[in-house]
Protein backbone atom coordinates (compact mmCIF):
# COMPACT_ATOMS: atom_id res chain seq x y z
CA UNK A 1 0.00 0.00 0.00
CA UNK A 2 2.86 2.43 0.96
CA UNK A 3 4.48 1.64 -2.54
CA UNK A 4 1.27 2.34 -4.56
CA UNK A 5 0.32 5.50 -2.98
CA UNK A 6 4.11 6.49 -3.20
CA UNK A 7 3.94 5.82 -6.95
CA UNK A 8 0.40 8.02 -7.37
CA UNK A 9 2.14 10.89 -5.60
CA UNK A 10 5.50 10.52 -7.83
CA UNK A 11 2.48 10.77 -10.86
CA UNK A 12 0.95 13.89 -9.33
CA UNK A 13 4.24 16.08 -8.91
CA UNK A 14 5.36 14.56 -12.19
CA UNK A 15 2.11 15.98 -13.79
CA UNK A 16 2.66 19.30 -11.78
CA UNK A 17 5.65 20.09 -13.25
CA UNK A 18 5.05 19.55 -16.46
CA UNK A 19 1.44 22.08 -16.33
CA UNK A 20 2.93 24.76 -17.67
CA UNK A 21 2.98 28.59 -16.84
CA UNK A 22 0.61 31.10 -16.71
CA UNK A 23 1.27 34.72 -18.12
CA UNK A 24 -0.63 37.75 -18.90
CA UNK A 25 -0.34 38.27 -22.95
CA UNK A 26 -1.83 41.81 -24.63
CA UNK A 27 -3.43 41.05 -27.79
CA UNK A 28 -5.83 43.56 -29.44
CA UNK A 29 -9.75 43.40 -29.27
CA UNK A 30 -12.75 45.49 -31.36
CA UNK A 31 -14.33 46.78 -28.44
CA UNK A 32 -17.84 48.60 -28.00
CA UNK A 33 -17.19 52.22 -26.89
CA UNK A 34 -20.62 52.61 -25.99
CA UNK A 35 -21.27 56.41 -27.47
CA UNK A 36 -17.75 56.53 -28.17
CA UNK A 37 -18.06 53.89 -30.72
CA UNK A 38 -16.19 51.03 -32.21
CA UNK A 39 -12.78 50.94 -30.93
CA UNK A 40 -9.31 48.54 -31.45
CA UNK A 41 -7.46 48.54 -28.30
CA UNK A 42 -4.56 46.68 -26.46
CA UNK A 43 -6.15 44.41 -23.82
CA UNK A 44 -4.52 41.66 -21.18
CA UNK A 45 -5.76 38.21 -21.58
CA UNK A 46 -4.66 35.73 -19.07
CA UNK A 47 -3.27 32.23 -20.48
CA UNK A 48 -3.02 29.21 -18.16
CA UNK A 49 -0.44 27.22 -20.17
CA UNK A 50 1.39 29.48 -22.00
CA UNK A 51 4.07 26.83 -22.97
CA UNK A 52 2.02 24.82 -24.58
CA UNK A 53 2.54 25.75 -28.48
CA UNK A 54 -0.90 27.20 -28.59
CA UNK A 55 -1.17 30.75 -30.86
CA UNK A 56 -2.74 32.77 -27.61
CA UNK A 57 -2.11 35.89 -29.48
CA UNK A 58 -4.97 34.80 -32.29
CA UNK A 59 -7.14 32.58 -30.00
CA UNK A 60 -7.72 35.66 -27.44
CA UNK A 61 -8.61 38.30 -30.06
CA UNK A 62 -11.92 36.91 -29.66
CA UNK A 63 -12.26 36.19 -26.01
CA UNK A 64 -15.01 37.79 -23.47
CA UNK A 65 -14.11 40.98 -22.55
CA UNK A 66 -15.97 41.96 -19.07
CA UNK A 67 -14.03 45.42 -17.67
CA UNK A 68 -14.22 46.26 -14.27
CA UNK A 69 -16.66 48.63 -13.12
CA UNK A 70 -16.95 50.15 -9.66
CA UNK A 71 -20.74 50.04 -9.77
CA UNK A 72 -22.04 46.74 -8.34
CA UNK A 73 -25.26 47.75 -9.73
CA UNK A 74 -24.17 47.78 -13.05
CA UNK A 75 -22.34 45.01 -14.50
CA UNK A 76 -20.08 45.61 -17.64
CA UNK A 77 -21.49 43.10 -20.00
CA UNK A 78 -19.17 41.32 -22.67
CA UNK A 79 -18.00 44.47 -24.91
CA UNK A 80 -15.93 42.39 -27.33
CA UNK A 81 -17.94 42.87 -30.81
CA UNK A 82 -15.86 39.66 -32.24
CA UNK A 83 -16.79 37.14 -29.17
CA UNK A 84 -20.51 39.31 -29.34
CA UNK A 85 -20.55 38.45 -33.12
CA UNK A 86 -19.20 34.97 -32.77
CA UNK A 87 -15.92 35.69 -34.97
CA UNK A 88 -12.65 34.20 -34.04
CA UNK A 89 -9.65 32.44 -35.54
CA UNK A 90 -7.77 29.21 -35.11
CA UNK A 91 -4.73 27.95 -36.58
CA UNK A 92 -1.75 29.51 -36.85
CA UNK A 93 0.49 26.80 -35.18
CA UNK A 94 3.79 27.34 -36.65
CA UNK A 95 4.98 23.69 -35.84
CA UNK A 96 2.12 22.18 -38.13
CA UNK A 97 2.09 21.90 -42.04
CA UNK A 98 -0.32 24.05 -42.89
CA UNK A 99 0.14 27.68 -42.25
CA UNK A 100 -2.22 29.46 -42.09
CA UNK A 101 -4.82 31.67 -39.84
CA UNK A 102 -8.37 30.57 -40.30
CA UNK A 103 -11.04 33.06 -39.77
CA UNK A 104 -13.58 31.28 -37.90
CA UNK A 105 -17.28 32.93 -39.19
CA UNK A 106 -20.10 30.08 -39.06
CA UNK A 107 -21.70 31.74 -36.73
CA UNK A 108 -21.93 35.12 -37.29
CA UNK A 109 -25.66 36.70 -36.46
CA UNK A 110 -27.67 37.87 -39.17
CA UNK A 111 -30.79 40.13 -39.55
CA UNK A 112 -32.24 40.70 -36.31
CA UNK A 113 -30.15 38.29 -34.37
CA UNK A 114 -26.89 40.44 -35.33
CA UNK A 115 -29.00 43.40 -33.69
CA UNK A 116 -29.58 41.94 -30.55
CA UNK A 117 -26.35 41.57 -30.09
CA UNK A 118 -24.54 44.35 -32.06
CA UNK A 119 -25.10 47.76 -33.23
CA UNK A 120 -22.42 47.49 -36.16
CA UNK A 121 -21.99 46.50 -39.82
CA UNK A 122 -20.83 42.96 -39.79
CA UNK A 123 -18.87 43.68 -42.63
CA UNK A 124 -17.09 46.50 -40.04
CA UNK A 125 -17.06 43.71 -37.64
CA UNK A 126 -15.38 41.92 -39.38
CA UNK A 127 -12.85 44.61 -41.04
CA UNK A 128 -12.08 45.37 -37.10
CA UNK A 129 -11.07 41.68 -35.97
CA UNK A 130 -8.54 41.21 -38.95
CA UNK A 131 -7.22 45.06 -37.91
CA UNK A 132 -6.68 43.62 -34.50
CA UNK A 133 -5.11 40.72 -36.10
CA UNK A 134 -2.82 42.48 -37.85
CA UNK A 135 -2.16 44.46 -34.45
CA UNK A 136 -1.81 40.78 -32.11
CA UNK A 137 0.47 38.53 -34.33
CA UNK A 138 4.00 38.98 -34.36
CA UNK A 139 7.10 36.94 -35.98
CA UNK A 140 6.11 34.21 -38.30
CA UNK A 141 2.21 33.97 -37.95
CA UNK A 142 2.40 37.54 -39.15
CA UNK A 143 3.50 35.65 -42.00
CA UNK A 144 0.64 33.28 -42.39
CA UNK A 145 -2.25 34.02 -44.55
CA UNK A 146 -6.08 33.96 -43.97
CA UNK A 147 -8.20 31.48 -44.88
CA UNK A 148 -12.01 31.25 -44.45
CA UNK A 149 -14.42 29.15 -42.73
CA UNK A 150 -18.34 30.64 -43.08
CA UNK A 151 -21.33 29.60 -44.29
CA UNK A 152 -22.19 29.70 -48.07
CA UNK A 153 -24.40 32.28 -47.62
CA UNK A 154 -21.91 34.58 -46.11
CA UNK A 155 -19.08 33.40 -48.73
CA UNK A 156 -19.78 36.26 -51.26
CA UNK A 157 -19.65 38.72 -48.68
CA UNK A 158 -16.51 37.53 -46.64
CA UNK A 159 -14.12 36.23 -49.23
CA UNK A 160 -13.08 39.68 -50.58
CA UNK A 161 -12.65 41.16 -47.26
CA UNK A 162 -10.55 38.58 -46.62
CA UNK A 163 -8.52 38.91 -50.18
CA UNK A 164 -8.18 42.47 -49.42
CA UNK A 165 -6.83 41.57 -45.87
CA UNK A 166 -4.18 38.94 -47.05
CA UNK A 167 -2.59 41.42 -50.15
CA UNK A 168 -2.82 44.41 -47.82
CA UNK A 169 0.33 45.90 -46.69
CA UNK A 170 0.46 44.91 -42.92
CA UNK A 171 2.82 47.43 -41.81
CA UNK A 172 -0.05 49.55 -42.20
CA UNK A 173 -3.49 49.82 -40.92
CA UNK A 174 -6.02 47.76 -42.66
CA UNK A 175 -9.18 49.27 -40.72
CA UNK A 176 -9.33 52.30 -38.89
CA UNK A 177 -12.79 52.28 -37.11
CA UNK A 178 -12.75 56.32 -36.80
CA UNK A 179 -12.22 56.61 -40.77
CA UNK A 180 -14.85 54.13 -41.45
Amino acid sequence: MKQLLSIIASFLTLGTAFAGESALIEVYQPLDGAESGLKIVPVSCFVWNIASGQPYSILSISAENHPPTVSAEHPVPNLNIASCCKIGFSGGDANEHDKSIVLEATQIPSGKELSKVCVYEKEKVVRATLECLRRSVTGNLAKFPVTLHCKEEDRKWLEPIVKEYNGADHSKPFFNPGEA
